[in-house]
């Protein structure tokens, strides 16, 4: 009964999911990856900028004398 059940879950799965349309999808999951990656670089390299902005207003970068 448990391989029964298995096999019919395994046929269902297949059936709702098409091969060709979860192809489709991991390729555009995929290259949707690659621009929110870019994004988030861009981000972070901005807060990183801005951070050492704020450093350098306060004073941080100048020599101690």
């Amino acid at each position: 009964m448990r391989t029964f059940l298995t096999l019919l879950v395994i046929v269902l799965l297949v059936w709702l999911f098409k091969p060709s349309t979860v192809w489709r999808e991991l390729k555009r999951m995929w290259s949707q990856r690659e621009l929110m990656l870019r994004t988030l670089v861009v981000i972070i390299l901005v807060y990183l900028a801005y951070g050492f902005y704020e450093l350098y207003e306060r004073g941080w970068f100048t020599p101690d004398d």
